[in-house]
């Protein structure tokens, strides 16, 4: 299944591609064969990682992030990125990644969402995507940051009812494309596959292509 996804995912030729959280739920010992797929992920400025909260119900996300790094996927652990354009040096873009709340309700080392450590020296200037797995945090972004576009998931669409209700209560955004009052942008993605069961009910697996579009 995991094949298939970067298959597909390769196809879109992407120049990034983000990873919101909630890829696993077992250790690296008891897994790591299972992810050897993620190697073969490509985009012209590197594949992103930031942690849901089913990393930290591991007990193992510090030996996860090494173990992404391995396989070429780069976690953004409360900080960011800058990308500037190969022909245009003016011409940037700042990719920023938080943490998932549960990591700070855990005490797992120095992890939790810290939006400021995230954010510290990014030029308000400069389009700024974050990802942020909770879209509880992509309102609290946008509410108090420069913040362009907030790329986020752990809904699963609502994946079967009547989880779907429990969603809709907690968090401010449940599935799909949003636009804050400041103007800017939220996508909650579905997830490529599921959590628990294999089933969906009311729900629908994605992989999201987002295509950013300069107004100047």
């Amino acid at each position: 299944m995991l094949e298939k996804v970067v298959r597909t995912t390769n196809q879109l030729n992407p120049d990034v591609i983000a990873l919101t959280g909630d890829l696993v739920d077992s250790t690296v010992y008891q897994i790591r064969q299972a992810v050897k797929p993620l190697l073969k992920l490509k985009a012209r400025y590197g594949v992103y990682f930031v942690t849901g909260n089913h990393e930290y119900y591991t007990g193992d996300v510090d030996g996860w992030l090494k173990e992404l790094e391995y396989l070429g996927v780069t976690p953004l652990h409360n900080s960011h990125v800058m990308f500037t354009h190969p022909e245009k040096s003016h011409a940037k873009i700042c990719l920023v990644g938080v943490d998932d709340v549960e990591g700070g309700f855990l005490r797992s080392g120095d992890h939790g969402s810290d939006l400021t450590k995230a954010m510290k020296g990014v030029d308000s200037n400069i389009p700024t995507v974050l990802l942020a797995h909770r879209p509880k945090v992509a309102k609290l972004s946008l509410d108090n940051y420069s913040v362009d576009v907030v790329l986020t998931g752990h809904t699963h669409g609502g994946q079967l009812f009547p989880i779907h209700l429990w969603h809709l209560i907690r968090e401010p955004y449940f599935a799909g494309l949003y636009q804050h009052k400041s103007g800017s942008y939220v996508y909650v993605s579905s997830g490529v596959h599921f959590w628990g069961m294999p089933m969906r009910l009311w729900s629908q697996a994605e992989i999201t292509h987002v295509t950013l579009i300069t107004t100047s």
